[in-house]
């Protein structure tokens, strides 16, 4: 598994919704994130909620995954992810995935229909004309951004256990979560208790990471992704949480 989509993922797992529903995150939320690899400070990461908007007959929170190197390294990274997610479904109505790479760019749209089990995928590299696939998913399938955004509704008990199916423009493959305890953890924000959840992407292959990852949330109703931890084949990917905005539910 890649640098990036295990950042992704475990960050991703790393909102009042309308009215007579309850979130625990809303538009303004901000957190920010520091990641290291090999034990070395490497980027930065952020993710926010931004202000509802409409998408066809949706009414959708944009959710913002930014991750940047930093400028000395040699390979430069600064992507950003947007998922489109719908409040009163808990579901994600699709992704727009902007890629700048070691000066190459592209694009990718992913848009999910749950109706008729198809995600319709959008891929552009700079200069060149985009084309489009369709792909056949099942009702329950996501992609990890939105898996994140699941999570952090659940309550989260000690022994529970979730399995997801994720697409990630190209492949399917299972997510197996499991919830294993409550701890103290010390973070940049002050000592915390916080929920221990670990994950498994089910895939073969030397890219697939060597252990679980391991996501440490916060263990109020918020639970906020606090710290990730995945063993890679190269090395250990830490991403700590460094700065916290709480949103505000709209009215």
């Amino acid at each position: 598994m890649s640098v990036r989509k295990t950042f992704c993922i475990g960050l991703c797992l790393a909102m009042q919704a309308w009215a007579t529903q309850s979130t625990p995150f809303a538009p303004g939320e901000t957190s920010s994130y520091e990641v290291s690899y090999f034990g070395i400070p490497m980027g930065e990461a952020q993710i926010k909620v931004g202000a509802a908007l409409q998408q066809a007959e949706q009414r959708v929170w944009p959710v913002i995954f930014i991750g940047r190197t930093k400028p000395f390294q040699p390979y430069q990274i600064n992507d950003k992810l947007v998922t489109y997610w719908n409040p009163e479904t808990k579901k994600s109505t699709g992704i727009d995935l902007f890629i700048d790479e070691n000066k190459k760019r592209r694009r990718e749209k992913i848009k999910l229909n749950h109706q008729s089990n198809t995600a319709f995928v959008t891929r552009q590299k700079e200069g060149e004309s985009p084309n489009s696939t369709r792909y056949t998913i099942n009702p329950e399938t996501t992609e990890v951004a939105a898996a994140a955004l699941f999570l952090r509704h659940q309550a989260l008990h000690k022994g529970q256990t979730f399995e997801l199916p994720i697409f990630t423009g190209r492949k399917n493959f299972n997510l197996k979560i499991r919830v294993a305890q409550k701890q103290q953890l010390q973070t940049r924000l002050g000592t915390m208790e916080a929920v221990l959840i670990l994950a498994r992407p089910e895939f073969d292959g030397s890219l697939a990471p060597k252990r679980d990852i391991r996501i440490f949330v916060s263990a109020d109703e918020r639970h906020i992704p606090l710290l990730i931890e995945a063993d890679l084949v190269l090395g250990k990917l830490v991403v700590e949480i460094v700065r916290y905005v709480p949103g505000e539910p709209p009215t």
